[in-house]
């Protein structure tokens, strides 16, 4: 395992997941960015002076939204190739957080063991 700070990629409602945790290793950033290096292939969240605001829910989370963002993410990384979420493993950098795609998990659904009787 790459790091033990993890983000959720939700595909299919165009939503990036990432926890109290993970945003309190980055120090509790105002502001972060995305950014995604070629070779090897990394995603990346970084601190800004100014970019996404940083705001945690009540479950803890921060989201970042945007089915456009997911879109060109999926055409970027084609690993993300079906319309299921994803788990992505990090690791504290100066900057922020790089999560490698090689840490790429599908997250499976729990099949509903009722039966339609």
């Amino acid at each position: 395992m790459y790091g033990r700070y993890p983000i959720r990629l939700e595909v299919p409602v165009g939503r990036i997941s990432i926890s109290q945790a993970t945003i309190h290793a980055m120090k509790d950033p105002q502001f972060v960015a995305l950014g995604i290096e070629a070779n090897p292939l990394v995603l990346k969240i970084f601190r800004v002076p100014y970019g996404l605001r940083v705001r945690v829910t009540s479950s803890k989370e921060f989201y970042i939204k945007s089915k456009e963002m997911m879109k060109g993410l999926c055409e970027i990384i084609p690993l993300l190739n079906e319309p299921c979420s994803y788990k992505l493993w990090g690791k504290i950098y100066e900057d922020g957080m790089r999560f490698p795609l090689d840490t790429l998990e599908k997250i499976e659904r729990p099949q509903n063991e009722s039966s339609d009787d």
